[in-house]
């Protein structure tokens, strides 16, 4: 499997406007995890990591930072996205947030709950991304019970109504790095709809483009 988390969550810290490090990838060892942790410590005001972390067998990084007791686990009613973690490590008790391993759950996470909180060290105002009105192009399921956050493509509506309209991406699985790459937005569909047809006016965050 090609690493590709590390790399785009490090470009997303820096483009936020942190002093961001990639570590490289790490076994599947708790103990390889909790050193790798350590190497880190002295440089980082937040650790991030990503994969290792959901309801399996082989999770090393809950089951590395389970037995400190000052890391929980929860599952978000979120799509993608759902496994994460956050808490402390070390003696100076630097935040960690452990995100989940597929690529594009890895980077939603990134700017719907890790961003602000970004901001929030960095002493701004915690804000999420920009938020814009858009049409969907075309009907979209979501997971009943869970938010989802689509990734679609954003256009000028040629309609009488003019304003934007939403295109999905056609893959919307967790694992399509490259379908997140034509996209820029998230399109919003709430927990509470197992669909919305076409046309449905949904709120869209806007992602950064280089």
């Amino acid at each position: 499997i090609w690493e590709s988390n590390g790399y785009m969550l490090t470009a997303a810290a820096i483009a936020a406007g942190c002093d961001g490090h990639r570590h490289s990838f790490v076994g599947d060892e708790p103990s390889a995890v909790l050193d790798a942790i350590d190497d880190v410590l002295m440089q980082a005001d937040i650790v991030v990591t990503t994969g290792g972390v959901s309801m399996g067998a082989y999770d090393p990084v809950k089951e590395a930072l389970s037995g400190l007791g000052t890391v929980r686990f929860e599952q978000v009613a979120m799509q993608p996205g759902k496994p994460q973690g956050c808490g402390t490590v070390g003696e100076d008790a630097t935040p960690i947030i452990t995100l989940p391993g597929n690529p594009v759950s890895a980077f939603v996470s990134f700017y719907v709950l890790l961003l602000p909180a970004l901001h929030r060290m960095q002493g701004v105002a915690p804000d999420p991304l920009p938020t814009v009105s858009a049409r969907l192009s075309a009907p979209v399921s979501s997971p009943p019970g869970r938010r989802s956050y689509l990734r679609v493509r954003l256009e000028e509506d040629a309609g009488a109504d003019g304003g934007l309209r939403a295109v999905p991406a056609s893959r919307q699985a967790s694992h399509q790095l490259s379908a997140l790459a034509d996209a820029d937005g998230l399109a919003v569909v709430p927990e509470d709809a197992e669909g919305l047809p076409e046309g449905t006016e949904v709120a869209v965050l806007r992602l950064p483009r280089p």
